[in-house]
């Protein structure tokens, strides 16, 4: 199975290759603030639900332009998507991150005098397993966060507040209950704080309430990040920089919010050439529409931070590269099968795990595709949007449900995870007849120990092509700490070195990172938190590298030249790659191995914790010596 090449983006490693980051802030500028100590200060508390989204960040966007400034302050979601507090769970006590020291999940300032918009980025869906695409908004008055911090009420951020982040109150709860989320009877905010991602124990009445939360909120933000996904894409190939404006200060990261906007204004009757008043009445042309006007949105806030821009000349990068109407197109074709494969979930169901888990795997797997191939629908490459219903056609076909039926079921549906990015790439080749049990099985994550992470570290690189020097080519080597060998999480420290092929020390670069967080997602996931942002690490399996995969090998040794040793092989994914890399383990493996050391993951005596310490890291691996591992086999000019 061939694997997307790693891609890197140019820009510099600390915001891409290192940190793998989601562009959040300004590489040169202070990494945010907290003012906890402050007499008036107020912690803004919530749950962050798409499916939760674990260890992203959120933050307070006081200039609502999109990023996180040098001023704003932010934290991160813990391993189950709370900040600020987290109430008890089970036996665990609950616990207020605020009233610990430097805690990362605290989120507190005492900039905010009547109210404020907290928004999220980055982490990963704890439902799908994937990374969270986009962002999502919630508008909270300081009231409403010092009731909400003694946590007796827990709030959501979720694509319901992000959709009512443009409307009053009362227009929210119209358009709630007009899109079947709700009745006239219920009470806006009693709606707006029900965690319909917590399916455990529900009454009926909880699971027809969470039922119908879900199946909205679900599909609007499929809608919104099948948009969004694709005028990113169209940015880039125009030559906007998200993120950052032509100064290099911190600028609109994504168009998603204003695709939400726009939605919401459109599904409330505030665009003319929108007819639609529900998710089920959409259709392409109304979907295009909704990107146009998400287009204006963003062009115009991107002109108010950036002086040489107006928002006409913004919309024209944007036109000049993307046809609209391939967008609207896509973006129907994702809706349809959102709806194909959720519409039917029971939440009263005893297999309703399993169920939910099948669904979102055919779901997020015409996402992906639509990720994968949003830069060549951007810019209309032929065939690139037909791929897309390809694989909204084949997740629905009997033969594809037949071997999902066999990989999920309700006695392992914890155990499972799948990577619809890898499945989205092998069911777009085949046919709705064709059998799709191997598709699946070879899409599945390994299932590893407990130990694997927790006070190990692990080297991998890769580069394009390895015959070519002037290929692009890097390495990062993680040390991940825990209080015990199976801790499933931590904190992180990391060394990163990109070699860009070209001999420029513009572009080279080699670095440390301390204080960073990891924790695991899943079996063989785990999501590595920085101040940059955040990245995943997937386990995908151990193996000698295969003959058609040599040339993206780096290793320690020859490059390209990976003998018949296994090494672990690990996928990992962030916007600092076009697609997914996948990346060897630098120390060998072994399949029959299921310890850590059959990863290619190995113990260290010291940790590095300086640039200088990173580049003259060495270690011994039984009789054989490595020394300077980071920089092996790779010119890197500083």
């Amino acid at each position: 199975m061939e694997i997307a090449k790693m891609n890197f983006k140019k820009t510099s490693i600390a915001c891409s290759v290192a940190a793998m980051s989601l562009a959040l802030i300004s590489c040169g500028g202070d990494s945010g603030s907290q003012d906890s100590g402050a007499n008036s200060s107020t912690s803004f508390t919530g749950l962050v639900v798409d499916g939760r989204i674990a260890n992203g960040t959120v933050w307070v966007d006081l200039n609502d332009n999109g990023a996180i400034d040098s001023f704003e302050p932010y934290a991160n979601t813990d391993e189950d998507g709370y900040f600020s507090y987290r109430p008890a769970i089970g036996t665990e006590e609950a616990i207020n991150y605020c009233q610990l020291d430097d805690s990362p999940y605290c989120l507190n300032t005492a900039a905010v005098q009547t109210s404020a918009k907290i928004k999220i980025a980055g982490g990963t869906d704890l439902d799908s397993g994937e990374p969270f695409y986009g962002i999502m908004s919630q508008n909270v008055t300081k009231a409403q966060a010092e009731e909400y911090a003694s946590g007796s009420r827990v709030p959501m951020l979720s694509p319901l507040t992000s959709l009512g982040s443009s409307l009053t109150d009362a227009q929210l709860k119209t358009l709630l209950v007009t899109l079947g989320a709700m009745t006239s009877t219920d009470t806006l905010s009693t709606i707006l704080e029900t965690d319909f991602s917590d399916r455990d124990g529900m009454t009926t009445e909880e699971a027809t309430t969470k039922e119908k939360l879900f199946k909205v909120a679900y599909r609007l933000q499929k809608v919104i990040d099948s948009i969004a996904v694709i005028l990113d894409a169209a940015a880039d190939e125009a030559g906007i920089e998200l993120g950052l404006t032509s100064d290099d200060k911190p600028g609109v990261k994504s168009t998603s919010e204003f695709v939400a906007v726009a939605l919401a204004e459109a599904l409330n009757g505030d665009n003319s050439s929108v007819t639609a008043s529900s998710l089920d009445a959409l259709d392409d042309d109304d979907l295009t529409a909704i990107a146009d006007a998400a287009l204006d949105k963003f062009a115009e806030k991107y002109a108010s931070l950036d002086d040489s821009e107006s928002a006409a000349s913004v919309k024209a990068k944007f036109t000049n590269v993307v046809t609209l109407d391939d967008v609207g197109d896509v973006a129907d074709t994702v809706d349809s099968s959102v709806k194909s494969s959720t519409g039917s979930l029971d939440f009263t169901s005893t297999s309703l795990e399993s169920a939910f888990k099948k669904a979102v795997v055919k779901s997020e797997t015409v996402l992906a595709q639509t990720k994968t191939q949003s830069k060549d629908i951007a810019k209309g490459t032929s065939g690139a949007k037909a791929t897309v219903t390809t694989v909204s056609q084949n997740v629905e076909s009997a033969n594809f449900n037949t071997a999902l039926d066999a990989a999920i079921t309700d006695s392992n549906v914890d155990g499972v995870t799948i990577d619809v990015g890898l499945l989205a790439k092998d069911v777009e080749s085949k046919s709705s007849t064709d059998s799709y049990t191997s598709s699946v099985s070879d899409s599945t994550l390994a299932d590893v120990p407990d130990s694997l992470w927790a006070n190990r570290f692990l080297a991998m690189s890769g580069v394009d092509d390895a015959s070519n020097s002037a290929s692009e080519k890097g390495r990062v080597i993680f040390f991940f700490s825990g209080e015990t060998d199976s801790a499933t999480k931590g904190s992180v420290d990391v060394c990163y070195a990109f070699d860009s092929g070209v001999g420029s020390s513009d572009d080279d670069q080699l670095g440390s990172m301390q204080g960073s967080t990891w924790s695991k997602i899943s079996d063989g996931v785990v999501q590595v938190t920085t101040s940059y942002g955040s990245f995943q690490i997937k386990a995908y399996r151990v193996e000698a590298v295969a003959s058609g995969d040599q040339s993206q090998y780096l290793g320690l040794g020859t490059a390209g030249s990976p003998g018949t040793g296994d090494y672990g092989k690990f996928l990992f994914s962030s916007e600092a790659f076009d697609q997914n890399a996948t990346w060897y383990s630098d120390f060998s493996g072994d399949s029959t191995d299921t310890t850590f050391a059959g990863w290619g993951l190995r113990t260290a005596t010291s940790v590095p914790k300086s640039d200088s310490a990173c580049k003259t890291f060495g270690f011994t691996d039984g009789s054989t010596t490595y020394n300077n591992v980071l920089t092996t086999n790779l010119t890197i000019t500083e």
